[in-house]
């Protein structure tokens, strides 16, 4: 009779090879209890996420272990934010959307905080950030923020993280959060109901909509010192704050964008006040 270990070697073997079929005449053959083989160096979940590329056998999982729930997080010593992963986390890290929606289909938040220490709140952003820029490019961005990712959790830091990181990433960021599909759909509903806005109306819902994301001094402080113009002219085009620079900064700021011929952020400047 197979030991416990002998069942999981096995088990770990048949999840690498993708195939469901003979997995399911494994687990049914041996009576075996996937849950069961789960230790304090191995979880099943995050094993089969991380190494195969089936939804099924991913999903065959999930249904067999019968989870109370799939936001935990479990300690490990490979690729991860110190020391521990989460099953949504490692899907988005590898890419693995398909599993990724699966994952939150069956009730994965994309807005699970890892709570590791009183003092450390994780998101998914954060984790990936910190375990290393190869897990934070312009594909992961977007499924992070094209799934209700809240953007409240975007502090001044963060979006320095973004900035430097991936040129892009800002840009990401704002096209994705700000006017995104629910602001466009009740926008239409606006106009399909004929409910015509007056001028300051539709000034306070455009600066309600900016103020989702908080771009404070220090944003702009961080990108002039990097001389990153364009993540300047990014943050005055989304920015729901007009009090983040005071004139001398704005005078300060125009006069070297005209220095530099940056015709966009000299247009951007003069109609931020």
């Amino acid at each position: 009779m197979p030991t416990i270990n002998d069942l999981r070697n096995n088990i770990i073997d048949l999840i690498k090879s993708n195939n469901l079929t003979n997995l399911i005449n494994y687990v049914e053959t041996n009576c075996v209890f996937l849950l069961a083989l789960n230790n304090i160096e191995f979880d099943i979940l995050i094993f089969s996420i991380e190494n195969c590329d089936s939804n099924d056998i991913v999903q065959y999982i999930i249904n067999q272990c019968q989870f109370e729930t799939l936001n935990y997080s479990f300690y490990c010593q490979s690729i991860c934010y110190r020391g521990y992963k989460v099953p949504l986390f490692s899907a988005v890290a590898k890419k693995k959307f398909g599993i990724a929606d699966l994952l939150i289909e069956k009730g994965a938040d994309i807005n699970y905080r890892l709570n590791i220490l009183n003092w450390e709140d994780i998101n998914i952003v954060n984790y990936l950030y910190h375990i290393g820029s190869v897990y934070f490019d312009k594909a992961i961005l977007k499924y992070i923020f094209s799934h209700n990712f809240n953007i409240s959790c975007l502090s001044t830091n963060l979006m320095s993280q973004f900035k430097n990181i991936y040129d892009n990433g800002l840009d990401i960021i704002f096209n994705y959060s700000i006017f995104d599909n629910l602001f466009i759909i009740k926008m239409l509903e606006y106009y399909n109901n004929k409910k015509p806005l007056s001028n300051s109306q539709l000034k306070f819902i455009i600066m309600n909509e900016k103020s989702k994301i908080k771009i404070d001094r220090q944003c702009y402080k961080e990108a002039l010192n990097l001389k990153k113009y364009d993540t300047i002219m990014t943050f005055f085009n989304n920015d729901s704050n007009h009090h983040n620079l005071n004139s001398y900064e704005c005078y300060e700021l125009l006069e070297k964008a005209v220095y530099f011929n940056n015709y966009n952020l000299v247009k951007s400047i003069l109609n931020y006040k």
